[in-house]
């Protein structure tokens, strides 16, 4: 395939496709490369997956205290598949209504499937092709960050994308992190009837927000059952017939925790790890 770009886009999410947009207004041939799907974080691994299932945990939730407020729901439990399907089904919507419409309708605009590597500042290697342009935006995004930890590496730990793909919810959950992320899928995962420890390595939840309004948060996360631990030093992980152990310091003092699942909501970094940049 021969391709005589203007403009050449690392990823296929919200910021290509506006620039994508912005280009091909001025005429401009324009080649996104993609080696995954359309849409990007937010479609596909983050906000529209999340906000689908936390959603439904709402729901819930609510059903599940309707006898507090007079009504005999009687929920049962959750039903996995139908919940999946529905997330599945978001994604698919967003990312053909929205994505492939916008490709479709777009002049000049077309999509390179495959990685996309540096080999020269302005050639990159995308499988057998080599793309050559003299403008290159790297558009790629973020991916969740791992941290260093003994023997995370022999452990099926989860992180935010791999959380939001599992076919049911584990029975219990360790959340080493206490961000915004931690938080909201913490509460998510509860609400669905997990038992949730989150675990922060400071001295309270959401560092970057008014101690105040994350005294709220606590709260209401306490009171939905979820456990809270500050001050964690996690040092170590280990595969348990229960699933797997933390071992960490809490305060100073050194505590063990087992669960079904370790996830792992620590912030994210750049995808660019492998693009050839260094």
């Amino acid at each position: 395939m021969n391709h005589h770009p203007d403009l050449v886009i690392l990823g296929s999410g919200t910021t290509a496709f506006a620039a994508a947009r912005q280009a091909a207004a001025r005429g401009w041939k324009v080649l996104m490369i993609e080696q995954s799907h359309l849409g990007g974080t937010c479609v596909n691994w983050g906000c529209v997956p999340s906000k689908t299932l936390i959603d439904k945990a709402e729901m819930y939730h609510g059903a599940r205290r309707g006898e507090t407020w007079g009504l005999n729901l009687k929920a049962g439990p959750p039903d996995c598949g139908t919940l999946m399907s529905l997330k599945r089904q978001a994604v698919e919507t967003v990312r053909r209504q929205h994505y492939q419409r916008e490709l479709e309708q777009t002049p000049n605009l077309q999509v390179l499937r495959g990685h996309g590597r540096f080999i020269s500042p302005h050639e990159l290697q995308v499988g057998a092709e080599i793309v050559r342009c003299e403008r290159i935006l790297i558009a790629v995004g973020g991916v969740p960050r791992v941290v260093p930890l003994e023997g995370l590496d022999q452990v099926d730990y989860l992180t935010s994308y791999s959380a939001l793909h599992l076919p049911c919810f584990p029975s219990s959950l360790l959340m080493l992190g206490g961000g915004v992320i931690a938080l909201e899928m913490g509460q998510m995962f509860a609400r669905f009837g997990t038992q949730v420890v989150i675990l922060e390595r400071g001295d309270r939840l959401l560092q970057e927000f008014d101690p105040r309004l994350t005294g709220l948060f606590a709260d209401i996360l306490r009171s939905e059952g979820v456990e809270i631990m500050t001050e964690v030093q996690a040092q170590r992980v280990d595969s348990s017939p229960q699933g797997v152990c933390l071992y960490s310091t809490v305060k100073g003092a050194p505590v063990g925790l087992c669960a079904e699942r370790l996830m792992l909501a620590v912030g994210t970094q750049p995808a660019t790890e492998d693009i050839g940049l260094d």
